[in-house]
């Protein structure tokens, strides 16, 4: 899980819980966080002295500064002087093997506290990607009038002890790759999150290869993208397959704007975020490469959310040329409100005490 995703969702869902912080008006630099690196692997050796442990320090959603640690011979690690301001939140993350490891939620001192503690664990690495699996997925569509938007959030989990980090692929461009996500046939305009480094994913026919490790444990690895769906008719397919069977789904549909149908959708609660109203289904599980169909029908263009840069006109110029299509779309991306809705309607999917970079 990467670190601004962590800060993403643990923000939105403090911001709907309506919480609140009691922030002094200045901390005091007493603050002490001592921890250690623990080798989760069965087996495994010790980790050791000599692994750098980075510290980050956020305030909200903001990234304040970094420290540095050094472990000992028993992989223990401190960091002294720490403001110890309530509002703000400590990240401390090691790399092993290739792998960064995060602490799972942020660590915060409480009010007249100044010592905290962190146990990071890591895995040895390995090639056999088999006990990976796609432990849910969760989808928003959302209608612009002649363009539905599809953000997509994929929760990958690894049953063994040891981190997967990938093989050789030659339609990767010999790149090692990890989880492979397919697309519907008429997807245009995938887009990921500005958060993620841009050579990440790699694109090829079909859909797209993930290159990040996937660690152990429920959420090792987490994957966001968003696609487009043109309107061209009365109702729009849409037919979804994956990889890896899928132990649980849920589509939100934003309100007003579309009427959904699919057999396999069991319809939940509705719920409410941000004055916006979603449609909640769910689908029990989906085996590998087995078809979810749905037909997503859009309200008229005049009830719809008018989409940046392309107009709801009957004409020709209703549809923008391929090339400034394409702009928008990718313009449009993951939303800040998009982040946010999944982070606190997500919550509970996204934050288990699991964290990478």
């Amino acid at each position: 899980m990467s670190r601004q995703w962590m800060r993403a969702a643990w923000a939105a869902a403090l911001l709907c819980a309506h919480l609140a912080w009691a922030v002094p008006a200045h901390g005091q630099n007493n603050g002490t966080l001592s921890g250690r690196v623990v080798n989760g692997t069965a087996e495994g050796p010790s980790v050791g002295a000599g692994l750098s442990v980075t510290l980050y320090v956020t305030e909200g959603e903001t990234e304040q500064g970094t420290l540095q640690s050094t472990t000992d011979a028993q992989g223990g690690f401190r960091f002294e002087g720490l403001d110890t301001d309530v509002a703000l939140s400590y990240w401390p993350e090691v790399t092993y093997l290739g792998v960064a490891y995060a602490s799972g939620t942020p660590l915060m001192f409480q009010t007249g506290d100044s010592e905290m503690e962190s146990t990071l664990t890591v895995y040895e690495a390995t090639d056999d990607g088999s006990s990976v699996r796609l432990e849910s997925v969760h989808m928003i569509a959302e209608s612009f009038g002649q363009v539905l938007r599809i953000s997509e959030v994929h929760v990958f989990g690894n049953v063994s002890d040891r981190a997967f980090t990938g093989q050789a692929n030659e339609a990767a461009a010999g790149r090692f790759v990890t989880v492979f996500v397919p697309l519907p046939q008429t997807a245009v305009g995938i887009a990921f999150p500005e958060d993620e480094p841009v050579e990440r994913y790699v694109e090829v026919e079909g859909g797209f290869w993930d290159t990040h490790p996937v660690p152990p444990g429920a959420d090792g690895s987490i994957v966001r993208f968003s696609y487009h769906l043109m309107v061209e008719g009365a109702s729009v397919p849409l037919e979804r397959r994956f990889s890896y069977p899928v132990s649980a789904l849920s589509l939100l549909v934003v309100q007003p704007g579309l009427t959904v149908r699919g057999e396999l959708l069991l319809a939940g609660e509705p719920v409410t975020f941000q004055d916006k109203e979603y449609d909640v289904y769910q689908v029990d599980g989906l085996g590998k490469d087995a078809p979810l169909s749905v037909e997503l029908t859009p309200i008229s263009a005049t009830e719809s959310s008018a989409m940046p840069g392309v107009t709801t006109d009957t004409g020709p110029a209703a549809v923008p040329g391929a090339i400034g299509s394409q702009a928008v779309l990718r313009w449009l991306g993951l939303s800040l409100a998009t982040l946010a809705l999944l982070g606190a309607v997500l919550y509970p999917f996204v934050t288990r005490p699991r964290g990478r970079a």
